[in-house]
């Protein structure tokens, strides 16, 4: 995850706080009450004493209980539910180097086969603008969450 990515409460994570409607074990308890809105992922990890394992944070995003603050404008805010998902993910990777992948993720067809393509595209797009490195780490995190991420496709 970008160090410097700011990780926002949803609504919905409000209300995970507040009234715990979600079974969630410790780790993602943890992860989900260190997101402010303030700090950035950098300082929560450095400032908390927190392991440092991002992947709660991902697994949050999936869940629609966070969202890193770059998501909350325009496209993202006004794309499809599977699209916002790998908008955030590709913001918590890039950064604000993830803009060029938003062409991507508003072009692909919400199908498993659509998903596995727009997953490739990006990946090639990544290692091509940015670097081979974080375009692999990237896709991992797409395949790794592809699963949930599919209940989102049409059939």
């Amino acid at each position: 995850m970008h160090p410097d990515i700011i990780l926002v409460r949803t609504q919905q994570g409000e209300r995970q706080i507040q009234k715990s409607a979600i079974k969630l074990d410790q780790r993602h308890k943890v992860a989900l009450w260190l997101v402010d809105g303030v700090r950035s992922v950098a300082e929560i990890l450095d400032v908390a004493g927190v392991e440092r394992t991002i992947e709660p944070w991902y697994e949050l995003i999936q869940l629609d209980l966070i969202r890193p603050q770059l998501a909350l404008s325009p496209p993202v805010s006004t794309m499809s539910t599977l699209r916002q998902q790998l908008a955030c993910i590709a913001i918590c990777h890039l950064g604000h180097a993830a803009l060029p992948v938003y062409k991507i993720i508003e072009n692909m067809q919400e199908t498993k086969p659509g998903l596995a393509d727009a997953i490739r595209k990006i990946e090639r797009l990544v290692k091509l603008t940015i670097d081979a490195a974080q375009a692999k780490q990237l896709a991992d995190t797409y395949r790794k969450l592809a699963s949930g991420l599919e209940r989102f496709c049409r059939h």
